[in-house]
């Protein structure tokens, strides 16, 4: 087990994680594996069960994607992103976090100007 990273941070890092898999369009298998073994390293299992928490993040970033109404392009999609997940991070979790995403966005061998765009929104906002 790694650093202990408290639900609710390790839960924001998750679903950043999955925004930057999900942001391509497609869910590669390497992301998720990604975002599983770095949800399992960090997992209490006092919890309860991780397929659940992990399940629970996957559906709320597929609502996060379906199409709004007023919302087109990646500027609309960033200010979105923004409202949604403000909540910031301390520098150690931004590290963290920052480093996990990293991994995912390089896990299909491809680095998506939107997952660039994202990571480096990420980056600026000290989120």
């Amino acid at each position: 087990m790694d650093k202990i990273i408290k639900k609710d941070v390790l839960e924001k890092i998750i679903t950043y994680a999955f925004i930057m898999a999900a942001i391509d369009g497609d869910l590669d298998p390497k992301e998720v594996e990604i975002i599983e073994n770095f949800t399992d390293d960090h997992w209490n299992d006092e919890w309860g069960d991780s397929e659940d928490f992990l399940n629970k993040l996957d559906k709320e970033v597929v609502e996060f994607f379906l199409p709004k109404p007023g919302r087109t392009g990646i500027e609309a999609f960033q200010k979105d992103f923004m409202n949604k997940y403000q909540d910031k991070l301390d520098n150690e979790h931004q590290i963290i976090l920052i480093e996990l995403m990293e991994k995912v966005m390089m896990a299909d061998g491809v680095m998506d100007e939107d997952e660039i765009t994202l990571l480096n929104l990420i980056k600026s906002t000290d989120n």
